[in-house]
């Protein structure tokens, strides 16, 4: 599968890159370039784990990258160094009304670039990752603005390359491009719907999968790649996308979703029970939880602003055609609030950490996030 991205390198001909900033909000197509750094770094050896160093950015000392960097790598063809986080933490932060904030590399960071500027191992690979993030509860991705990639882009030898996501008029020849690539035919029409089965509206497959992932890439390569299991590499209708990566899922996430909002734990957990019962990971739940909050927020900011009816009506989209549902939604925006909306997002960040890290179990860092959410919803 090809790699989309957009590359700026200022090395000179014929010097090979070690450093590489690696950061967009396609993060499929990060994650692939992940992987073939990984290979590149083994070179065959099967010995990079222990040669892979991987740091968080967030609370980033100079030494702690310097030290793994500088280090010769043993029985690998390269040792590398993966800093996380660290470029989300320096995006910058758009007002509403225009203008950016924010985005600055502090002094304490200087001495890492001076270092770097110096040179290091040809036998490391030094990679920095930005992967899509949320800024005031907003999604956003880094970008070539960003101050710490203008750092990294001035090294000698380094090399940007950033993979923006589709948006959302290409992203349907997206998931056709994503689909081919993996054999696969996508074919609008009603065949495989029982006769009383409900059709969704979409006007075809990767329409109808565009709405179901919301446009997260990853979701799109992992949904696509069940399909090339179910089908064999084969043709791929309405139905089996329906089937396949909605199903009796999306009943459930509704009901994880109003029962979350509301504060209702108890049938939060009978909701995540269900979906487990029917093959839907915690991550895959971490992620809807946060589509339900990213789409509750610009309610949410309208409501605390005292914004007419039209304006909450154009955030709420078809939402705004059903009175009880309107109702519901404004209801929620203003139980929860903007406090409440930031507490939510430092739940699922705090819960999607801890799984990742291994500080506690994924399935029950989903619940007692859920717990989290459920109280804020009665505060």
């Amino acid at each position: 599968m090809g790699l989309a991205g957009r590359h700026v390198c200022n090395s000179s001909r014929g010097h090979q890159s070690v450093i590489i900033a690696v950061f967009g909000g396609d993060e499929a197509r990060i994650r692939e370039r992940l992987h073939a750094l990984r290979d590149e770094a083994d070179g065959g050896s099967g010995m990079l784990e222990s040669n892979l160093t991987v740091i968080d950015g967030r609370d980033l000392k100079p030494a702690d990258v310097l030290g793994p960097v500088m280090s010769v790598p043993f029985l690998s063809a390269k040792r590398l160094v993966i800093v996380e986080h660290l470029l989300e933490r320096y995006e910058p932060r758009y007002e509403p009304r225009g203008g950016a904030r924010g985005g600055r590399v502090p002094a304490t960071l200087q001495p890492l670039f001076e270092m770097l500027a110096q040179g290091i191992p040809e036998t490391t690979m030094l990679v920095f990752v930005g992967l899509p993030l949320y800024i005031d509860s907003r999604p956003s991705a880094v970008s070539k603005k960003n101050p710490v990639v203008q750092e990294i882009a001035k090294l000698p030898g380094a090399t940007v390359e950033e993979y923006p996501s589709p948006d959302a008029k290409t992203l349907p020849a997206y998931i056709e491009r994503e689909a081919q690539a993996r054999g696969l035919r996508l074919r609008a029409g009603k065949q495989g719907f029982e006769p009383d089965e409900p059709i969704p509206p979409d006007a075809s497959p990767a329409a109808l999968l565009a709405a179901l992932t919301q446009g997260n890439t990853l979701s799109i390569a992992n949904e696509l790649d069940k399909l090339a299991l179910y089908t064999g590499g084969g043709e791929v209708t309405m139905a089996d996308v329906y089937h396949i990566c909605a199903g009796e899922r999306i009943a459930g996430q509704f009901e994880l979703s109003d029962a979350v909002l509301d504060g209702d734990l108890r049938h939060a957990l009978a909701a995540i029970a269900s979906l487990r019962e029917h093959g839907e990971d915690s991550g895959a739940t971490l992620n809807n939880l946060v589509l339900t909050y990213r789409r509750l927020a610009p309610v949410i900011e309208l409501v605390a602003d005292d914004a007419p009816p039209d304006e909450l009506n154009r955030a709420l989209g078809n939402v705004a055609r059903y009175p009880k549902l309107r109702d519901n939604a404004i209801r929620r925006a203003r139980r929860l609030g903007l406090p409440g909306l930031h507490a939510a997002f430092e739940a699922m960040t705090t819960a999607d950490r801890e799984s990742k890290s291994g500080v506690i179990d994924r399935e029950l860092a989903i619940d007692l996030a859920v717990a989290r959410l459920c109280a804020l919803a009665h505060r």
